[in-house]
């Protein structure tokens, strides 16, 4: 299989745009301009051939058919790789920027900030009574007088039923709900909700997603893929995403595909066809294109290019944990608030199931994010968690008299079965060397008291902390250290 290189330089050489099996492509979103230098901080070039790399061991190990992936920085940079194929049968279509992707259970936050559209467009009270804007009830079994709110919905603290049970795709969304939540209709089951009361437990649930998409219908007077198209889509130019599969070009459409060990091949697993009925909770579909847009856009505070989607004071309100003394979870508005390695925390969502994955996370501070989408395999998180760790490291910003005086020299690399990582400290004091995995679990720690300042050694045999053998893969080796840290990349190939 061939592999293509094109690089372009920008001013910092901040970037590299990588073509690796397929096009990746690399821009500026509308009416931005490359990063200047700010003199007071330095960025670090990234090593994007490392990172290509070892996305494609990835791929490799968990058997990944096609991948796109992009992460982009509040200067208005953006980095796209995409990787293998598309479509596999009859002919093979490799990925690019323009291929269409499930997202799986991401599509709860798309529906989310579509009901905060709603709320920047309205003003309607998040904490009323959402029956007060329906055309049915939505009545908990035992605690009447609790009501189910918009606020509640989005933390998923609602108590509702997991999954609208009764309902059957191709039914009117709001007219299904109402047989399922409305205790005069067909399907209302009271053992299907939490044993509490609304706003006193936390259940991750299709059924809020669903129920907020009823209420954008009701208040907006359109249906969501209306709303989303005329609010979001069309403004931010894109146009390769959409809710229903038949609504999308099937050139371009991504394939799902699961891995068969007993003949080592492909195997289609699904088309990227209706939805089921837990529409909105899934469903949408989109291109790295337009899921970074998007993403980006929530970023910069509901901005783009100079395109307004959503006001700045209603993107701070989505990004305003809800309910934290009641979620298990740290819940914004339908966005999860992620803990990462030593990068901080990530307003974000993640979806997976039917072989598909998807992700997009935005950094606290704002600064940078990443989106994912896969077509197959089980890889998904282990590639987020590098591309993470890979955009982290780049984006850090080092000042110029206080730069890195630690470093980690990892030799041989790649290695089997036993590998040397050398650093030297100026000073005596306490160190700390670990090796993670790509999920970010410990694998073994090497080093962990006080040494003496000068040169050090130390091996890794490929073993975990149980001294058991490790599969061949990346590894993340962390370095601590005088108050820094360094972290460096390590392939075991067995």
């Amino acid at each position: 299989m061939n592999q293509l290189y094109n690089r372009r330089s920008w001013s910092l050489a901040f970037l590299l745009l990588m073509t690796i099996t397929v096009v990746a492509a690399s821009h500026y979103p509308a009416g931005a301009a490359p990063p200047e230098a700010t003199g007071a901080t330095k960025i670090i070039p990234p090593d994007t051939d490392q990172l290509d790399a070892i996305v494609l061991s990835i791929m490799d190990q968990f058997h990944i058919p096609g991948c796109a992936v992009s992460v982009f920085c509040a200067e208005g940079f953006e980095y796209t790789g995409t990787y293998g194929f598309a479509q596999l049968m009859p002919d093979s279509i490799p990925v690019n920027e323009h291929s269409i992707f499930a997202t799986m259970s991401v599509s709860k936050a798309i529906t989310g900030t579509a009901l905060m559209g709603v709320w920047d467009d309205t003003g309607f009270d998040l904490d009323a009574d959402v029956s007060d804007y329906l055309d049915f009830a939505v009545i908990h079994p035992t605690c009447p007088d609790s009501a189910v709110t918009a606020r509640k919905l989005a933390a998923h603290v609602s108590a509702m039923p997991q999954e609208p049970w009764g309902c059957i795709y191709g039914m009117p969304l709001c007219g299904c709900l109402g047989e399922v939540l409305d205790p005069a209709g067909a399907h209302y089951d009271p053992d299907d909700w939490a044993d509490y009361c609304p706003g006193e437990g936390y259940l991750y649930s299709a059924t809020n997603s669903c129920l907020a998409a009823c209420l954008i219908e009701h208040i907006s007077g359109q249906t969501l893929p209306d709303y989303s198209r005329t609010r979001f889509f069309e403004p931010l130019g894109m146009t390769g995403s959409a809710w229903f599969g038949d609504e999308l070009d099937p050139e371009l459409v991504a394939h799902s595909y699961r891995w068969d060990s007993a003949t080592e091949t492909y195997i289609l697993a699904s088309e990227n066809g209706p939805n089921d009925f837990r529409y909105p909770a899934v469903g949408f579909r989109t291109s790295i294109h337009d899921f970074s847009r998007f993403t980006a856009a929530v970023m910069n505070g509901g901005e783009l290019g100079g395109v307004r989607v959503l006001d700045e004071a209603t993107v701070d309100t989505m990004f305003t944990p809800q309910y934290f003394r009641v979620t298990d979870e740290d819940m914004g508005f339908s966005w999860f608030r992620y803990h990462y390695w030593s990068s901080g925390p990530y307003w974000s969502h993640l979806g997976g199931g039917g072989n598909y994955s998807a992700a997009m996370m935005i950094h606290e501070s704002r600064d940078y994010g990443v989106v994912l989408l896969i077509n197959g395999g089980s890889g998904g998180l282990a590639i987020l968690n590098e591309i993470i760790a890979f955009i982290a490291d780049v984006y850090a910003p080092v000042p110029e008299a206080q730069s890195l005086s630690l470093d980690l020299a990892i030799h041989p690399n790649p290695f089997n079965p036993r590998t040397s990582l050398s650093f030297e400290v100026p000073t005596p004091g306490v160190v700390r060397l670990r090796v993670f995995d790509l999920r970010g679990r410990l694998i073994a720690t090497l080093i962990d008291g006080v040494v003496e300042a000068g040169q050090h050694v130390a091996s890794w045999s490929g073993r975990d902390r149980e001294g058991r053998d490790v599969p061949s893969g990346v590894y993340l080796s962390r370095l601590e250290a005088g108050g820094e840290v360094v972290r460096a990349r390590m392939t075991l190939v067995r």
